[in-house]
């Protein structure tokens, strides 16, 4: 039977598969109120992804130039940038943000490193690796530490404005349409852990038997578990950034979809709880790639509007200005950026510089990003010294 551990979410509102109890993390870092964090940007935040100073259209251009540029486009932040020092204080001289993402649960050289990090699936397999995905298993404590270890590192070194979690979930190819859903992470270690936290203790022999049993007589525990897995690492990493790092903003990548899409494969497979996101990051940054999801432009305002009307932290939505699965309109990369500065979105971030270089789009970026700014909202600012 379960344990006395099974009790309230988290979160006020749970987020759950149905109405039930749902299971608590262990050793909860509550973190202070978003509205009173010393880290606020008044201002929306326009920002590249990808950038890189030594590649086009930057390379030819001094630190002074490059900032100029960027100016020009309508940018006041990037992702990326530059070992120059000269690069990074001219960035900050501008007022020009810079920010990074770490890839958590991905990253095929672990799989080569540690067969233990490749994700088992409910039939007892390793996880099949799709196309240039390769996904970790979250529940290995010693990647959780060296993931750990690595971002705080950078963060140190780098001397970033904000750090961006991403592939911070279990397994799933979001990028295909319709996505392969499967189940996971069915690893001795998370069957362990998962029986310690609930006191459930799965029937079966092997790891298919336990995984069906699970999924039959245990699908609330277990997807509950699992999501707070994903928050406890979260958990730590805002902790320690508060403690080493208190100016450094912390944002998360999240799944586009929405509770209805795929039977709430955001919360059941990728296990994103976003309203316990909300709770410990300071940004949310759904990766909205209209054009790759077969949706028009005007969905990517709808969904930060959707998302927005649930947390009580600013929405930084990340759009699509590359030709995948086909090309992309110039009107069509116009209307994906204007939906993504519409209120209550308070910033957004294109992807990338290296899509926008080859497709020759930067006249596009700069007429948008330039154009008189959105409304601004009630939604929670976000600021820094």
């Amino acid at each position: 039977p379960p344990s006395e551990s099974l009790v309230r979410t988290l979160n006020e509102d749970p987020v759950v598969v149905a109405q039930s109890e749902v299971l608590e993390s262990d050793q909860v870092w509550e973190p202070k109120s978003k509205v009173e964090s010393p880290r606020v940007y008044t201002a929306e935040i326009r920002a590249l992804y990808g950038f890189d100073p030594s590649t086009p259209p930057f390379d030819r251009l001094n630190p002074e130039g490059v900032v100029e540029k960027l100016q020009d486009l309508g940018f006041n932040a990037v992702f990326g940038g530059s070992e120059s020092e000269e690069m990074r204080s001219a960035l900050k001289t501008a007022g020009i943000r810079r920010f990074g993402e770490y890839p958590v649960f991905v990253g095929k050289s672990y799989w080569d490193r540690d067969p233990s990090s490749r994700p088992i699936t409910s039939e007892g397999e390793p996880y099949p690796r799709q196309s240039w995905y390769a996904p970790l298993d979250p529940h290995q404590p010693w990647l959780q530490e060296v993931k750990r270890e690595a971002l705080l590192e950078r963060v140190k070194n780098e001397e970033l404005d904000g750090i961006w979690l991403d592939f911070i979930r279990f397994p799933v190819f979001w990028e295909e349409v319709p996505p392969k859903l499967i189940e996971t992470s069915f690893s001795p270690e998370a069957l362990t852990a998962f029986q310690e936290r609930t006191g459930i203790v799965p029937e079966g022999s092997s790891t298919r038997e336990m995984a069906d049993w699970i999924l039959a007589n245990a699908n609330r525990e277990w997807r509950r578990f699992r999501a707070d897995t994903i928050l406890g690492f979260v958990d730590r990493i805002a902790k320690d950034l508060e403690e080493q790092a208190p100016n450094t903003i912390l944002g998360a990548f999240v799944l586009p979809w929405s509770e209805d899409d795929y039977g709430n494969a955001i919360y059941r497979i990728a296990g994103q709880d976003l309203d316990g996101f909300a709770k410990r990051v300071d940004i949310l940054s759904p990766m909205l790639y209209s054009h790759q999801l077969g949706k028009n432009p005007s969905w990517i305002q709808q969904r930060v509007e959707e998302i927005s009307q649930r947390v009580q932290i600013p929405v930084y939505p990340i759009v699509q200005c590359f030709d995948q699965p086909t090309p992309m309109r110039e009107e069509e990369v116009e209307d994906a950026i204007r939906n993504g500065r519409l209120a209550p979105s308070q910033g957004v971030i294109l992807f990338s510089q290296r899509h926008l270089e080859t497709t020759q789009r930067w006249e596009n970026v700069r007429k948008t990003l330039r154009e008189v700014s959105p409304p601004s909202t009630d939604a929670a600012p976000l600021s820094t010294p």
